[in-house]
Order: structure tokens, then sequence, then C-alpha cells
């Protein structure tokens, strides 16, 4: 069986050619990844190589079998490869003929770090359940990182909120046709309708698959034919009026030396208020400031995690994936900077109208209004209690002097211009 077209991934090619091909399986079986896992092995006369529990989840109990049975092409999310190596003992990976990745976005810091230790071919596969598992699968190579084209009798578009393809270059929501569709969600038959669409691109002339199914995908066509994934559209999240894409900060924390897993999500503390929590796995210790240092520099600043946490291991879902809704909460009463008591009579004001307004013990001079979490609403609240205490300044003047210090600074000057004009 061929589920992919020829000039890609072919198990029956000379690629990987079938008769001395050991597929290692480490994935649970409850995974939709294991289906490939399963059936295009047996499919195409492959020896299957199922991985226990132990040994597929550490480091060292799979070098070990692989020591012994020598698989060389596997399967499996970037995150679970990335914690398998980190261990330092599945050196076997470097006897490998081909790794494919999927069920998550790879990135380009964790292509070279594998680049590094494996000369195999490397496959960025991507498509839901929904449609069985196997959507569009790309060879990665050294300049580029994509998912490709569509596998065999699969059909692929990009399309706009109103059902319209998009052109080259132009990101949109990518939409599935073909024979892998699912026929919707068992007893959810609101979400299936809101999912599963009758196909309008499908015609006698042209017939495609009767359904078309919306990932909730971003994606967008390069003028070679192949798809750039360009994250979900549901991780875009909005703070303080601005969109952020979470993967972006996640790629440039990934740059760092010494960091290994990395996820960046929202989280509001109990007055609501929300922020930015970067979250890292790393064997040597990471300065903080350092960190903000390496983001600032790559990032703008309402881009920048208030919060970072350092964890054991990044949790998991069962079938390898990030499990982001199990990221810990951080210790909101831990201060980002470090406390400037104010020594001023107009600081001191605004310091604890900030305190009262915003409900945190001891702000400081330095400490920036929008990492508190301060937002326009707050801002124009400031600014109208300030007034009303003698103290005059401008929303605008918020924004552009976010610290207590800078603004304060900010009105000393223009009370110098006023008594000298």
């Amino acid at each position: 069986m061929n589920f992919c077209n020829k000039n890609h991934f072919n198990v029956n090619d000379k690629i990987i050619s079938p008769t001395d091909t050991v597929f290692l399986s480490i994935t649970n079986t409850i995974f939709d990844m294991f289906i490939t896992e399963l059936f295009i092995p047996l499919t195409s006369g492959m020896t299957i190589l199922f991985a226990n529990e132990q040994e597929a989840s550490m480091g060292e109990p799979l070098e070990l079998l692989c020591q012994k049975r020598h698989p060389n092409i596997i399967e499996t999310t970037p995150t679970k490869l990335k914690m398998l190596l980190s261990s330092g003992n599945f050196t076997s990976i470097a006897n490998f003929k081909a790794i494919i990745l999927g069920g998550e976005p790879l990135t380009s810091t964790f292509y070279k770090h594998l680049r590094k230790q494996t000369t195999a071919k490397i496959f960025n596969n991507y498509g839901p359940a929904e449609t069985t598992v196997w959507s569009t699968i790309s060879e990665v190579t050294d300049k580029d990182i994509n998912i490709g084209k569509a596998i065999a009798n699969t059909q692929i578009y990009i399309i706009d909120k109103n059902n319209a393809p998009l052109p080259i270059g132009v990101a949109g929501e990518l939409c599935i046709s073909g024979d892998g569709v699912g026929k919707g969600y068992l007893n959810r038959p609101d979400l299936t309708a809101e999912k599963f669409v009758p196909n309008p691109f499908s015609t006698k002339e042209n017939p495609h698959g009767k359904t078309m199914y919306h990932t909730g995908d971003l994606a967008r066509w390069r003028t070679d034919g192949n798809i750039e994934y360009l994250g979900r559209i549901d991780t875009q999240v909005k703070i303080r009026g601005l969109r952020i894409e979470l993967e972006e900060i996640e790629n440039v924390m990934s740059s760092m030396d010494g960091i290994s897993l990395t996820a960046v999500t929202d989280k509001r503390d109990e007055n609501n208020r929300q922020y930015l929590v970067g979250y890292y796995t790393s064997d040597v210790v990471i300065d903080e400031k350092n960190l903000r240092g390496h983001l600032s520099a790559k990032l703008p600043k309402y881009m920048v995690p208030n919060y970072f946490m350092r964890l054991d291991a990044m949790p998991m879902t069962s079938g390898g994936k990030m499990d982001r809704k199990n990221l810990p909460t951080p210790n909101f009463a831990i201060r980002i900077n470090e406390y400037v008591k104010p020594v001023t009579e107009q600081g001191c004001k605004l310091c604890h109208l900030l305190e009262t307004l915003l409900h945190i013990k001891q702000i400081g001079t330095t400490d920036d209004f929008f990492e508190l979490g301060g937002d326009s609403l707050t801002a124009i609240e400031f600014v109208a209690q300030a007034h009303a205490m003698g103290i005059h300044f401008t929303l605008q003047n918020v924004f552009d002097y976010p610290t207590i210090q800078s603004l304060c600074d900010f009105i000393r000057q223009g009370e110098k211009v006023s008594v000298h004009s």
C-alpha cells in the first residue's frame, strides 16, 4: 500500500527498503499516531519492534533495546524525541535511516540539534486524527522546514473566513478533504456540523472529497507548492489589546543555549490579571536576566513573558505531545523585578495608587505598569485618580513611561519647562 505520493515519503522506494527495515514503535496504542506505526509497516513487509512502557519513555532502556534489535526507522513527536535525546543515552539515533516527526510543529532549532546527531532522512508529517493522521508530508532539509504536499487521495485548501481560496503567501485556515476524512464526532452533532462541512470545491468536473474538514490550523501556500504551517489559530492570545503568537516566543526561547524544551501560555492571577508565562527544561542553571535579555533582543517588549518557570520535565499527554492544560501556575506573589522604594512624595502617592488599582503589595518605582498586569482600562483610571490628587499626565504618558520613576521624571521635566516659560 502506498500512503504517499511517490515524490514524497514512499515506503516502497529506495528511501526506505521494506526488506531490511525495523520500525521502532514507541507510541501509546491509544494515540492516533500508532495507526501509522502499525499499518504502514504491516502493509509494506517491514518488521515492527514494540518498545515497552519503560523503553518508550526513558533514553537508557530504549538505547539497550536499540543495541539489541537494531531498529532503523522511528515515528514520534518532537517533544518526545527531545526528551529521549536530552538524557544523553539514546545514541543509537545515529544509526537510523529515517525519522518521521509529527503531532506538533518541528522547529528549526530542534531540527539543527537533531541533524548533529544523525544522518537519517528526517520527515515532517502533518494531519489531524479527524483525517486519519497523515494528510501531508515533507522531507526536511537544512534550508527549509515545511509540511510538504498532500498525500495520495487527499486535497488541501487554504481559505479565508468566507471559505474563499487564498493565493500563494497569504495565511489562512488549512482545510482537508479526501478519503481520509472521518464522518464526524461521536455524539457531538453541533461540533460535527461546525468542523465537517460539505466540500464547496468538489464539482462534477473536478470531484474532490465530499466532506471538507476545518482543522483550525493556520498555513500558507509557498511558490514551490509546499505548505508552510504557521500554528494554531487558537494559540494566538490577546493581551492588553495585542495579539501574540505563543509559538514565536517558544522558538526564540528554544534558541538560547542550555534550554531543551519550551512552552509559553497565558495565565491569570486571583484578580483575573493576565500574564505571559514561559516554561523551559534545562540541565544547567539559566539566569533569568540573561533569558529576558535574549528574548528582548529578538522580540518586542510585550511578547517577553512576565514570569518564567524551570521545570524538571514538561507535562506530556499519553501520546507524547505537550500537555499545555497541565502547565503549572506560577507564584504571582514573587516579584518580577527587584523592589525599589519610592523616595519622593509624588512617587509614594503614585506607587500607592497603583497598589490599590492593581491589588498588588509593594509596587516599586522601577516596576513596569504593563508587566504588573495593567491594561488600558486600568491606565485610564490611574490617570483620572492621579489628576484628582493634583498629579497631571495623560494616558499616552503611561504608555510612554510605564514605570513610576520614568513617569515622575517626565512630569518633573514638564514642570520645569512650565516654570521657565
